[in-house]
C-alpha cells in the first residue's frame, strides 16, 4: 500500500510521517520544476483530489521546513531578509495559503483564525517576492505569476474578514480592490487573459459588496461567472460544487444538472460508483432533475386547486400528451394525463424550441424558463447559446427537456 493509501484511509500523525516521507521523495526527483515539486504536498495521486482541512494545513506546514532545508540563500541574497532561497520559499507559503483558503469547518472561531493566517500567509509572499527586487533585476515568469496569485488570494482573504463584525466593511472592501487591482495588473503583464477577467470579477463583486447589494441579481451573475472560469481552470469537486451552488440562486437549473453530470463521472472515475460522495452527488442531481421539471400550475385547475404545483414525469403521444404528479403540496398525489398545452412551466425549467415558424432557427436550441409574460402568454426563454438573445415563446412551442 502507498504512502497516498495509508494517508487517504487512516489519517494520523503516524501516516502523516508516511506522505511526509513520500513526498519528500517526489519532491527532490521533481525539484527543478518549483509546480512539480509542490505537487505532492498537496495532491492525492491515487484519488486525483487535492487533501483537505488539516491534513493539508499539516503538510503545508511541512513543505515549508523541507524547503528551508534543501534550498539555502544564495550568496548575493543577505540571510537576515529570507530564511532560504526566496522563490522557493514564496512557493511554499503558497501552498499554505491554498490550504488554509479551503479549510472548512462550522466553528467560526476556526474560521477566522485560518482566515487572519491567510491574510499573514500571503501578505509575507507578496512582501517577499518585493523585496527580491533589491537583489535581482529579472524575475521568472513563474515569480511574476505566483505574485498576481497571492495578491488575488490575498484580496480574497481580506473580503472574508468581513464576517468578523468588528471590522470597518468599506476600508476592507477597499483594501481587497487594491490587491485585486494588483493581480489584474500583474496577469496583463503576463499576458494571462483568464486571470485578468477573474481579477476583473472579484473587483466587481466586492463593488457590489461595498454598495451593499451583495445579494442582487447582477452580483449572482457576476459571480456565476466568477465560478464558470474557475472551474475551467481547475476542474474539481470542490469547484464544481460551489458553482452548482450558484446556479440553484439563479435556479439555472439546466446548466447545473449539466455540471452535477460531468462531477458525477468525475467521482465515479476517482473513488468508484459506490463512494459516499458519488451517491451523493447522484442524489443532488435527482433532486434537481426534480425541482427543474416541476410545473408551477395547469391552466384548467380552478378554485383551490388553481395555481398548485405539479411534477412532470414524460411525455405520450409524440409529445402531445403530459404526465404529471401532483399536486406537490399534497401527501394524497396522482398521477394524471394532461394536455401539453395545459402547461405553465416554472421558471429555471429546462426546455426546447419546436414548431416555431417565424423564428425556425431555434427550433431544437434548448434554454431555461425565466419568468412568464401574462398579457402576451409567452414565457421568457433563456437559451444555452449564449450567442442567442432571451425570446419570448408560446407555451405549445415548448417541451421539457427531460435529459439535458
Amino acid at each position: 500500500m502507498t504512502y497516498h493509501m495509508h494517508i487517504f484511509f487512516f489519517y494520523s500523525s503516524a501516516h502523516l510521517n508516511c506522505i511526509i516521507e513520500y513526498a519528500k521523495v517526489q519532491s527532490n526527483q521533481n525539484h527543478v520544476d518549483i509546480g512539480m515539486f509542490m505537487l505532492p504536498w498537496e495532491y492525492c495521486s491515487q484519488c486525483k483530489q487535492n487533501y483537505r482541512n488539516k491534513l493539508r494545513l499539516d503538510l503545508a506546514g511541512e513543505v515549508i521546513k523541507f524547503t528551508k532545508e534543501i534550498f539555502p540563500l544564495s550568496e548575493r541574497v543577505p540571510s537576515s531578509e529570507f530564511p532560504c532561497d526566496p522563490y522557493r520559499y514564496s512557493e511554499a507559503l503558497y501552498v499554505k495559503a491554498k490550504a488554509l483558503a479551503n479549510y472548512n469547518d462550522d466553528d467560526k472561531a476556526v474560521e477566522i483564525e485560518m482566515n487572519e493566517e491567510g491574510i499573514k500567509v500571503t501578505t509575507e509572499i507578496v512582501s517577499t517576492i518585493d523585496k527580491m527586487r533589491e537583489y535581482t533585476p529579472v524575475f521568472p515568469k513563474q515569480i511574476t505569476q505566483l505574485e498576481g496569485l497571492a495578491y488575488n488570494q490575498l484580496g480574497m482573504f481580506i473580503i472574508d474578514s468581513i464576517t468578523n463584525n468588528e471590522v470597518d466593511k468599506e476600508e476592507v472592501s477597499k483594501r481587497a480592490i487594491k490587491c485585486f487591482e494588483k493581480a489584474r495588473e500583474n496577469a496583463i503583464s503576463n499576458g494571462e487573459v483568464e486571470n485578468a477577467e477573474i481579477a476583473t470579477s472579484q473587483i466587481e463583486q466586492t463593488q457590489f459588496m461595498l454598495n451593499g447589494i451583495n445579494t442582487s441579481p447582477e452580483k449572482r451573475r457576476y459571480n456565476i461567472k466568477f465560478l464558470q472560469k474557475q472551474y475551467k481552470l481547475n476542474p474539481n469537486i470542490d469547484v464544481g460544487m460551489n458553482l452548482i451552488y450558484a446556479y440553484m440562486s439563479e435556479k439555472r437549473f439546466m446548466e447545473c444538472q449539466r455540471t452535477l453530470v460531468e462531477l458525477v463521472e468525475m467521482s465515479s472515475r476517482l473513488h468508484g460508483a459506490n463512494h459516499d460522495e458519488t451517491q451523493g452527488l447522484i442524489d443532488i442531481l435527482d433532486q434537481i432533475k426534480s425541482v427543474g421539471t416541476q410545473i408551477v400550475r395547469l391552466k384548467s385547475d380552478e378554485g383551490e386547486s388553481k395555481g398548485r404545483g405539479y411534477m412532470a414525469l414524460r411525455y405520450e403521444e409524440d409529445g402531445k400528451k403530459c404526465i404529471v404528479e401532483g399536486p406537490t403540496d399534497s401527501n394524497a398525489k396522482q398521477t394524471l394525463t394532461v394536455e401539453s398545452d395545459d402547461i405553465i412551466y416554472t421558471i429555471g425549467v429546462p426546455v426546447t424550441c419546436h414548431g416555431l415558424v417565424k423564428a425556425s432557427h431555434l427550433n431544437g436550441k434548448e434554454g431555461e424558463v425565466r419568468s412568464f409574460d401574462e398579457e402576451k402568454q409567452r414565457h421568457e426563454i433563456l437559451f444555452e447559446d449564449e450567442s442567442l438573445k432571451p425570446c419570448l415563446v408560446k407555451p405549445t412551442n415548448l417541451r421539457i427537456s427531460f435529459d439535458v
